[in-house]
Formats: structure tokens, C-alpha cells, sequence
């Protein structure tokens, strides 16, 4: 118990370092590129298909390291269920921003996808279960949401969403 409680202020300490006004202003091709850099960096094996909405090619984004955090932590869990066809795409819905990760593995269960959203609950071997429970504590702070979906054709889709309102200077 004092190991796991180490291990939450520790996470709970850098998120609050990476939320307290450290939002970043970007343009957001370049903000899926860096992204993407590092990526690559913590993943070199992982390759990932990405695209970004055309209407989104002059829009300048305002986030905080905690969703870049997030969508890694997304990416990261698409790639170990299989690191095929592995996708992110970022495009804007009604009046949300979205970061959409697909993945071509086994997906979840609906008893899964209940549970995915709460700390310690992983449907991997290996896992903690706090990446999506995290991604999803930052979706809330912003007012968003983490959705999640079959992907046709097999797999998981997974989408943070964050309304425009927040993100979109």
C-alpha cells in the first residue's frame, strides 16, 4: 500500500506540474509532428498512421502537457494490444477536439469497456491500469470525455475529446 501510494502522489505531483499553467500554444500540424517525434522516441518500433483535419491546418491549439501525456498513454495502449495498422487522427466534432487512437487488437469486452476508466483495472498482463484512467482524469479536468468503440474491421477506437471552448485559441 505505501508503494502504490508513492507511486499516485508521484503521478498526481506531475500532472499538477504539467497542468499548472504551462499550457502550450501551438499550431496544431505541428503539434501532431512533435507529438509524433516523441513517439518515436519512446516507441521506435512502433510505427503510427496519423492525419489531421484539413480544418484544422491554421488553428493554433492551447493545451497543457498532461494531454499530450494522455495521448501517449493512448497510443501506448493501442500498441501493446498490436502495434498494426496502429492510428491517430485529430479533427474537430460538433464542439469537441478530438484525438482519435485506433487499433487493430483484440478490443474489450463490454464488462471491459465499463471498467476502463478506473485506476488499477487493466485488461493486460502487464498493465497497471492507470494510463487510461489518467488520460481520462485529464479529458474531465478539461471538460471532455474518453470514449471508446469496436473499430470496424476489429480492434478499439479510442477518442479524447476536449471541447473547442478549452483547446482552440
Amino acid at each position: 500500500l505505501d508503494h502504490c501510494r508513492d507511486i499516485l502522489t508521484t503521478l498526481v505531483g506531475t500532472a499538477r506540474d504539467l497542468s499548472s499553467d504551462n499550457s502550450l500554444s501551438v499550431p496544431a500540424p505541428e503539434y501532431l509532428a512533435k507529438l509524433q517525434e516523441r513517439w518515436q522516441v519512446l516507441r521506435p518500433d512502433c510505427n503510427i498512421h496519423s492525419k489531421i483535419s484539413p480544418t484544422l491546418a491554421d488553428t493554433i491549439l492551447t493545451l497543457d502537457g498532461t494531454v499530450s501525456q494522455a495521448v501517449l498513454n493512448l497510443l501506448s495502449n493501442g500498441a501493446d494490444a498490436s502495434n498494426k495498422d496502429l492510428c491517430l487522427e485529430i479533427f474537430t466534432e460538433g464542439q469537441y477536439l478530438i484525438f482519435a487512437i485506433s487499433d487493430r487488437g483484440p478490443g474489450l469486452s463490454s464488462e471491459q469497456a465499463a471498467m476502463m476508466c478506473k485506476a488499477f483495472v487493466s485488461s493486460k498482463g502487464k498493465g497497471r491500469g492507470l494510463g487510461l484512467f489518467l488520460s481520462n482524469a485529464t479529458a474531465n479536468r478539461y471538460g471532455g470525455e474518453l470514449r471508446w468503440r469496436q473499430r470496424d474491421g476489429g480492434g478499439s477506437r479510442v477518442e479524447l475529446c476536449l471541447p473547442t471552448t478549452k483547446v482552440i485559441a
